[in-house]
């Protein structure tokens, strides 16, 4: 593997950061609406959730890890 000079390594990390930001976008504006909506009062509710989406996305990589 060589390693890349220092414009091709800003070009590769401003291409990752752009592909970051594109695939964030539909979550942002899907939050955004929900809030809208008014289906996002119970925060309770909404932590239970999202911890448990935290932790089965974080077992999945682990596994992906593991296979890799």
């Amino acid at each position: 593997m060589n390693a890349q000079t220092t414009p091709e390594a800003w070009v590769s990390g401003m291409g990752l950061m752009l592909a970051f930001g594109i695939g964030t976008v539909a979550p942002l504006l899907l939050v955004g609406k929900l809030a809208g909506l008014g289906l996002m009062k119970s925060r309770p509710l909404i932590y239970k959730i999202s911890s448990v989406l935290m932790v089965l996305v974080g077992v999945y990589f682990i596994i992906q890890g593991i296979g890799y």
